[in-house]
């Protein structure tokens, strides 16, 4: 009531001019008009759009509302779904948004692709909550509709093909759980198709662990340790990778690992196989004292390998000094780097810092991904590089 006030006329004491608010138990959802054919035909295109109107509650004055219609396959509105909102007495549901939600209801029960076309009832019931223009939703007038039902929808298969990520998002303590600063993994080379793909990065992984996602937010599809659609944990560190608890990628030994994720399609659905490895990085090509492109981690790593400078999730990698410059050449001392695991090829999962004038400035790892060969990036002898994983950021100094 004391925030009903706020929204209307400040009197000091009640009177006949002063509405006070009521607090209805329900309200009335119409029945939308029935097509001329009594269906209504979402697959052929001849129902273009649902109306659906309402009344407003019963609060004793016109008053700003936002209304939420819902849809599902039962009398009673169990795992029903919503379709959309609205804040007048109407609302347009257009026929591929009703479609999809359908379907997906209906894939939900058991049905499959090869069942459609197909025609199903459905009902809908609508949800009214007061609203303050200044500060929206008040929560404390959320009022159900009654229930109407549409007897004969005609509908095709309407989900959008289900395809493998392009990316994965990988959210956890190292960035304070927060989707913002989220790393994004990086395709491998010459490894996707729709229905298949490989990428992999380096992540700082501690008791708490780790869970990715192909959005970078909490929608409800994060993927941990112990979700079902990861069919299997390999790579040469899986036995230093634990349940968390929680549900999450954990260790028992922090550290700096390779996640390499590989996602496959069975269906609607996206399982992943989920390996880790040691975080090595190295340099590879002109800028090493072989200047050639032979070398591979099997052999000496002294004059190539990275190291790791300071703790935890902030920590750098951090390069030999480079000791070889080539200026004038095409390579012009082609600054290149690379990681190797799984048996993958070191252009497989090559990277590189794009530095400008200033090296010495931060700037961010520019990954080949699924790319072509990278532009040439000129080094100094003398110099080193330092790379973050976490903030997915370089120099040179």
């Amino acid at each position: 009531m004391a925030v009903a006030a706020l929204m209307l006329t400040a009197c000091v004491k009640d009177n006949d001019s002063n509405p006070v608010l009521n607090l209805p138990e329900t309200f009335v959802l119409n029945s939308p008009n029935l097509s001329q054919t009594g269906t209504y035909d979402l697959y052929t295109g001849t129902t273009e759009s649902i109306t659906f109107t309402c009344e407003q509650p019963a609060y004793g004055f016109p008053a700003y509302t936002t209304y939420y219609l819902y849809v599902s396959l039962h009398s009673d509105m169990s795992s029903a779904t919503n379709l959309t909102y609205f804040t007048g007495a109407t609302t347009d549901v257009d026929a591929q948004t009703l479609a999809a939600a359908l379907t997906q209801l209906l894939m939900n029960e058991g049905k499959t692709e090869e069942d459609f076309p197909l025609y199903t009832k459905a009902y809908f019931q609508a949800r009214a909550d007061l609203t303050s223009a200044a500060t929206g939703e008040l929560g404390i007038t959320e009022i159900q509709s009654n229930i109407i039902c549409l007897d004969n929808i005609y509908l095709a298969f309407s989900l959008a093909p289900v395809v493998a990520p392009s990316e994965l998002y990988i959210v956890g303590n190292f960035c304070g759980w927060d989707w913002t600063k989220c790393v994004t993994t990086q395709r491998i080379y010459g490894t996707y198709t729709d229905t298949h793909s490989e990428n992999w990065h380096i992540v700082y992984i501690d008791e708490s662990g780790f869970k990715f996602n192909t959005t970078a937010e909490w929608d409800g599809g994060e993927v941990g340790y112990s979700t079902s659609s990861v069919k299997s944990i390999g790579g040469d560190l899986a036995d230093k990778i634990k349940d968390s608890g929680d549900g999450n990628f954990a260790t028992s030994e922090p550290g700096w690992y390779i996640v390499n994720i590989k996602a496959d399609v069975n269906g609607r659905d996206i399982e992943y196989n989920v390996d880790f490895y040691e975080a090595e990085v190295h340099f590879i090509g002109w800028v090493l004292p072989s200047g050639d492109w032979s070398w591979t981690p099997s052999d000496d790593e002294s004059q190539y390998k990275f190291t790791i400078e300071g703790e935890g999730a902030n920590a750098y990698f951090v390069s030999p000094e480079i000791t070889k410059t080539l200026v004038g050449t095409e390579e012009n001392g082609c600054l290149r780097m690379c990681v190797c695991f799984g048996g993958y090829e070191w252009w497989n999962t090559e990277f590189i810092l794009f530095v400008g004038d200033d090296p010495s400035k931060d700037v961010a790892i520019s990954y080949r991904g699924d790319g072509g060969d990278q532009t040439r990036v000129p080094c100094t002898a003398g110099t080193k590089v330092y790379l973050n994983f976490t903030a997915d950021t370089g120099y040179i100094l």
